[in-house]
């Protein structure tokens, strides 16, 4: 989660894993090869398709409220808003 303009933002860094450690070394090729390809519009659709198997599909700027018990509210039952929007940004080609 990172904190921007008093807001919360779940923050998303997609890696490959590769055990032991010590063996990363030998795997820089199939490293390059994998990670290579991750551009800002790949993630953005991959976070969209989950977004819309998760959420309901009433549009991409909606808030969703989460919350453990409907109707309910306290320091004890957190509210948590979810809006379906992402962070993606489209760079202007000049």
């Amino acid at each position: 989660m990172d904190e921007i303009d008093g807001r919360f933002w779940p923050v998303l860094k997609p890696d490959v894993w590769i055990w032991p450690k010590h063996a990363r070394q030998q795997a820089i090729g199939f490293l390059d090869e994998r990670l290579g390809s991750r551009f800002n519009n790949r993630g953005d659709a991959l976070l969209s398709a989950w977004i819309n198997l998760l959420l309901p599909s009433t549009g991409r700027a909606v808030d969703h409220v989460l919350q453990p018990f409907e109707g309910q509210e306290g320091a004890s039952l957190p509210k948590i808003v979810v809006n379906a929007h992402t962070a993606f940004s489209r760079r202007m080609m000049a």
